[in-house]
């Protein structure tokens, strides 16, 4: 409900127009994927580019990883490439952040993230609170009996989807990764 509220108030979007989802994940953690940095809702070409949808966020044991360092993917195409294994590749993992334990965490298609890596099975629960200005088209999503939608006999996109073989792009944006901090040296002139 606090979500909800908190949509209504600062995104200017009409909510009947909108498609909610949620998604709850509770037991022995059984993705195999999630531990790969990756974005909810931006893989794939089913339906033009849209306003991005927003995804509330919570676990309660061993919070979500967050990346906040610059992709560069204008060379990939999200209809060919995999776009998570490009994130997964080009993720700086030595400079990562990490929620709070039940911490709600506001997230669009464009934060890279990952569920943290486990050694052993772990149990683990996640809520995710899904507002989208699309339907998201997926027989795997339990139907409403109120709201009868699909079904869609869709292929999960992920199954034709190739690596991206090409180099990280920075560099044609002028921007090369400092390895060391930045020093100021003030600059002394001659006589002074």
């Amino acid at each position: 409900a606090r979500c909800t509220a908190y949509q209504e108030s600062y995104f200017n979007i009409a909510h009947a127009e909108r498609f909610v989802y949620l998604t709850v994940r509770s037991g022995p953690v059984l993705t195999s994927r999630d531990d790969e940095f990756h974005c909810d809702g931006f893989q794939g070409t089913s339906i033009p580019r849209h306003i991005p949808e927003q995804n509330y966020l919570w676990a309660d044991t061993h919070p979500t990883l967050f990346s906040m360092q610059p992709y560069f993917i204008t060379a990939l195409d999200p209809g060919l490439h995999n776009m998570h294994s490009y994130f997964e590749k080009h993720t700086n993992k030595n400079d990562l952040y990490v929620g709070i334990e039940k911490g709600i965490y506001l997230i669009d298609p464009y934060h890279v993230h990952a569920r943290q890596k486990f050694e052993t099975q772990m149990r683990r629960s996640v809520v995710r609170l899904t507002f989208s200005p699309v339907e998201i088209r997926d027989d795997t999503n339990t139907v409403n009996p109120q709201l009868t939608r699909g079904p869609y006999h869709r292929e999960d996109v992920r199954n034709r989807l190739v690596p991206y073989e090409g180099s990280a792009t920075e560099k044609a944006y002028g921007l090369v990764r400092q390895h060391s901090p930045l020093r100021y040296s003030p600059r002394v002139e001659p006589g002074t």
